[in-house]
């Protein structure tokens, strides 16, 4: 019996690192295919493959998630059972929007249709999120404060209080956006272009966020530096450039 327990561990393990360098590139290709479909003009060819590409890879970065979040549930980490519960939990919220937020985006881009039963789904998945994520930044802060030693991921109460409560009003919003569509039955054009940009750019600001904290992060701490700008330069980024698309659709340009 030790033997094999040993010899699942070892597998564990390789199945994890496999998972976690697919995971990675398939979160840089994602950025990269973003950022070509994000600069293209809407609608042109080099968009729709760049976006399909992009759409493709971000399924691909959630697959892995799955696969690490089961992994990150059963193998041991640093600090105390509040930071391991913790991470798995805001895995579990990097998964979850990370499917929603593609899988609805892609819809949008293909299916002009205002009600379609996978919009119940989807909205309930996005409620859910958000519930689940506004509960974590409370717990986080006053349930179940703890120190953190991960070197790889320098979390702590406040950070991860700040995602989480993030994650949470963002997805309220798209609970409500999508709820309000289903009812109303009816769309616009601009309406659908901008659900698009809006949860497609989510989907990927959530991977440029997580790479940059999982490499950026430990510089930090080996630097004895605030981890604080880690969390919200990202984020912000992708939020400044998020509403500047969404001000094109808006607004376009006149011929």
């Amino acid at each position: 019996m030790p033997d094999l327990l040993a010899q699942l561990a070892t597998d564990t393990l390789q199945l994890g690192r496999a998972s976690a360098t697919i995971h990675l590139t398939a979160g840089c290709l994602a950025l990269v295919f973003g950022i070509i479909a994000t600069f293209t003009r809407k609608g042109a060819g080099r968009h729709r493959l760049a976006g399909k590409i992009g759409v493709g890879l971000l399924l691909i970065v959630v697959a892995t998630a799955f696969v690490l979040l089961i992994l990150l549930d059963v193998l041991p980490m640093p600090g105390n059972i509040s930071y391991k519960q913790d991470a798995v939990d805001l895995l579990a919220l990097l998964f979850l929007t990370g499917t929603y937020s593609t899988l609805q985006g892609y819809r949008w881009a293909v299916n002009h249709k205002p009600k379609l039963d996978s919009d119940v789904v989807l909205a309930g998945m996005a409620a859910y999120i958000s519930i689940f994520s506004f509960y974590n930044a409370i717990a986080d802060l006053v349930l179940y404060p703890y120190i953190s030693t991960d070197k790889a991921l320098p979390m702590n109460p406040i950070t991860a209080t700040m995602i989480t409560f993030a994650i949470g009003g963002l997805f309220a919003y798209f609970t409500y956006d999508d709820i309000k569509t289903y009812v109303k039955g009816k769309v616009t054009p601009q309406e659908r272009v901008l659900k698009h940009t809006y949860r497609i750019m989510a989907a990927l600001g959530g991977v440029f966020a997580a790479v940059s904290i999982t490499n950026l992060g430990p510089i930090f701490v080996a630097h004895s530096w605030n981890p604080m700008p880690v969390y919200i330069v990202p984020p912000t980024i992708f939020g400044a450039l998020t509403m500047y698309l969404a001000n094109r659709v808006k607004t376009p340009k006149e011929a």
